[in-house]
């Protein structure tokens, strides 16, 4: 399940723990469905409403002390440092140490990370990052698409993120 679809289940199954029940319901930016208490979305929500705000930093000072104590349990990570979030430093502890069982194993980072894709997936990320314009960018767009056959579906999906992150790093110059 990714993160979109396990916050959802969250959201219900906190929703529906409930006692007393909601009245009402505020939430941020998506629909909870199914669900038959009345509700608003509100784009941005933790900017636009008190509510929303406020249970945003309680949901957070909370997944932070959650990570506090899995720095405990796995230490060498810096879980109580980084809060479990895809930094540098996090990358490192997870080439260094290997995944713990608290990773969760469908984020597509983690095979990047483990270097677990191909050589030439590292070659061609390595050369979008240094390409400098857009003309050179653009050929090796055609040359990934020309050898498109020779990447997992996992290293197609990152290289078209970097190559569409890159192009927008380049026009923006």
């Amino acid at each position: 399940m990714n993160i979109y679809h396990a916050s959802l289940l969250a959201m219900r199954n906190a929703v529906a723990a409930l006692s007393p029940a909601a009245e009402y319901l505020l939430v941020d930016a998506r629909e909870l469905t199914p669900s038959r208490t009345p509700q608003e979305c509100i784009v941005q929500g933790d900017s636009r409403c008190f509510s929303i705000a406020a249970a945003s930093i309680v949901a957070k000072t909370h997944r932070d002390r959650i990570m506090q104590e899995w720095d405990r349990v796995y230490p060498g990570y810096g879980f109580a440092e980084h809060k479990g979030y895809s930094t540098r430093q996090h990358h490192q502890a997870i080439r260094r140490h290997g995944l713990t069982p608290i990773h969760r194993r469908s984020f597509h980072v983690l095979d990047e990370i483990m270097g677990e894709y191909s050589e030439d997936f590292y070659k061609l990320q390595c050369t979008i990052q240094q390409t400098n314009s857009s003309k050179d960018l653009a050929s090796l767009e055609n040359e990934f698409r020309q050898a498109r056959d020779a990447f997992s579906s996992a290293e197609c999906r990152k290289l078209q993120i970097l190559l569409r992150r890159r192009k927008k790093s380049l026009l923006e110059k």
